[in-house]
């Protein structure tokens, strides 16, 4: 056998083992809810000094609940991805990924979702969709 016919078929059988193995991280659950208490309390107080000092004077409070049920369905990800693109409006992306991450979460307390025990974790927003809060 030629040196090229035993690369290929060694690319092959790698090919053949990749595809054999499961998809890990991938599940058949559904995705979590934005209700779930997928933000702690800390979190949101931190988050709350941060967005009175970059976003209260463009954005009260009230505005997020009827943007956030505007976006039913989609993942909290795609949400996040516009909010550290393009505010604040001043001066986009601008901040740190943990300070959009306590944002979003007073945002989301202000909206009226459940908190938890655990802070926002922002490598989790893909398997989150946003849905309508069940309290307030």
């Amino acid at each position: 056998m030629s040196k090229g016919n035993r690369v290929s078929l060694n690319i092959l059988v790698y090919a053949v083992a990749l595809a054999s193995m499961p998809l890990v991280g991938f599940t058949n659950e559904p995705p979590t809810s934005l209700d779930a208490g997928i933000f702690s309390k800390d979190q949101a107080k931190a988050g709350k000094r941060l967005y009175k000092q970059h976003c209260k004077s463009c954005h009260e409070g009230s505005y997020f609940k009827p943007v956030l049920l505007a976006w039913r369905g989609e993942p909290l990800s795609t949400f996040f991805e516009l909010m550290t693109s393009a505010m604040p409006e001043n001066d986009p992306g601008s901040l740190k990924h943990d300070q959009y991450t306590d944002i979003l979460a007073h945002i989301l307390n202000i909206s009226g979702y459940t908190r938890g025990e655990k802070p926002l974790n922002s490598t989790t927003f893909s398997a989150i969709t946003i849905d309508k809060p069940a309290s307030k």
